[in-house]
């Protein structure tokens, strides 16, 4: 069974510092592809999506370029476009 993984402000220390033992794991678990599915830059997401051991990140290009290793263009109010181009990429890359 997953573990949920969650966090908010608290978890973080005033100097960036990581407070949540659930966040760490999240952080330090090394999964095949994490995907950031959000648009709008928030240093806590970026943060987490930066530290992640994941092998490769997807993100949506409205969002700090060098976080990700593809990023999707054009597609941050547009859901269901994100995902039809990250099933085409993911293919292509044949990581599915």
């Amino acid at each position: 069974k997953p573990e949920a993984s969650y966090y908010n402000e608290k978890s973080f220390t005033v100097k960036g510092g990581i407070k949540s033992d659930s966040l760490r794991n999240f952080i330090d678990k090394e999964f095949d592809i994490l995907i950031n599915f959000y648009s709008v830059d928030k240093i806590e997401l970026n943060f987490v999506a930066v530290m992640s051991k994941a092998k490769f990140k997807v993100g949506f290009a409205e969002v700090d370029n060098r976080i990700n290793d593809l990023v999707i263009g054009g597609a941050g109010d547009q859901q269901s476009v994100f995902i039809s181009e990250l099933k085409k990429y993911l293919k292509i890359l044949q990581i599915i």
